[in-house]
């Protein structure tokens, strides 16, 4: 006769457990199984089932989004563009937990974080073009401007020259009557 041993089958089937040890657990049927999204370890432990996208390098877990949340190596960390794990942070990032961030006055682009001040010589830089670009524009109306207007006067002063011209015939035609 065995005897009936009170308690739950454990997830690796070797003990009886009054209740799931872990949170990543839960009971059914008798047995402690693994909960929605883990699975079982060779060890019996509960692990995060990997619901990363095939680019996700390292990760052991990723968001629905496929951002990565985990590293399969705790030594590594979640890189800033949280599509990698790898040793240590890359420049211009610093390890806050398991994660690098970008450093204060650098922002995210692509995979590295780059310094804003070299964004914003680049703005700098195109504002200063634009503004070469509208006075260029400005001097040539100008320059347009003051052609036909010099163009006006002489063809204006060549008539004046014209009709005293004629009225000068004019003059000498009434002194011959």
């Amino acid at each position: 006769v065995h005897a009936v041993l009170p308690g739950l089958v454990s997830v690796d089937g070797f003990s009886c457990p009054l209740t799931c040890t872990e949170l990543n657990q839960k009971e059914e049927d008798g047995r402690c199984v693994c909960a929605e999204g883990f699975e079982p370890s060779s060890d019996g432990a509960c692990i995060a089932r990997s619901t990363c996208p095939s680019d996700a390098a390292g990760c052991s877990s990723c968001s629905a989004s496929g951002e990565c949340l985990s590293c399969a190596d705790s030594s590594h960390n979640v890189q800033p563009s949280k599509r990698s794990c790898a040793s240590g942070c890359p420049s211009g990032s610093q390890s806050v937990g398991s994660l690098c961030i970008c450093m204060e006055g650098y922002t995210l682009r692509g995979d590295t974080c780059v310094s804003q001040t070299r964004k914003a010589s680049s703005s700098s830089t195109t504002v200063t073009v634009a503004v070469v670009v509208s006075l260029l524009i400005i001097a040539a109306v100008a320059l347009a401007c003051w052609f036909v207007l010099r163009r006006w006067r002489e063809s204006r002063a060549a008539l004046k020259k014209r009709v005293t011209a004629d009225d000068m015939k004019l003059v000498g035609t009434v002194d011959e009557l």
